[in-house]
């Protein structure tokens, strides 16, 4: 998984984009995503590390941070997935999304036994694509 800032509505700008590729669909949403947060990046309350979230680089950023919630998206596989949760594990609350994928749900379970944490899976969410440690 990449640690990147994701615009949530680059559907928007998908047609006028000469995309040949997802990574400059990536690149354009990421210039559309830092233009909308500006203040935040020039205040410092914003960084994005745009490298690859197992990567040395990635790992220690994350491990040298306080984290209230994180919000694990690790590739629809347990190996990422399972590196990004411990990654974050100093987080207060971490989110794995794609829980409905059994190798994360897999790591989610795994990542329970690990951590000692508290698995929360909501029950009013009839796919169940979200679980919680806490």
């Amino acid at each position: 998984m990449a640690i990147n800032l994701y615009c949530g509505d680059n559907l928007d700008i998908l047609p006028t984009l000469e995309a040949e590729s997802v990574d400059s669909v990536i690149t354009a949403s990421f210039a559309v995503a830092q233009a909308r947060t500006e203040q935040w990046w020039e205040n410092g309350l914003l960084d994005v590390l745009r490298v690859e979230s197992q990567s040395p680089v990635a790992i220690r950023a994350l491990q040298e941070r306080e984290w209230a919630f994180a919000l694990v998206d690790g590739l629809h596989q347990y190996v990422p997935t399972l590196s990004d949760v411990l990654s974050v594990r100093e987080a207060r609350v971490i989110c794995l999304d794609d829980m409905n994928m059994k190798p994360v749900s897999q790591a989610f379970n795994q990542s329970i036994d690990l951590l000692g944490r508290e698995g929360i899976q909501n029950p009013m969410m009839a796919k169940k694509w979200e679980g919680y440690l806490v």
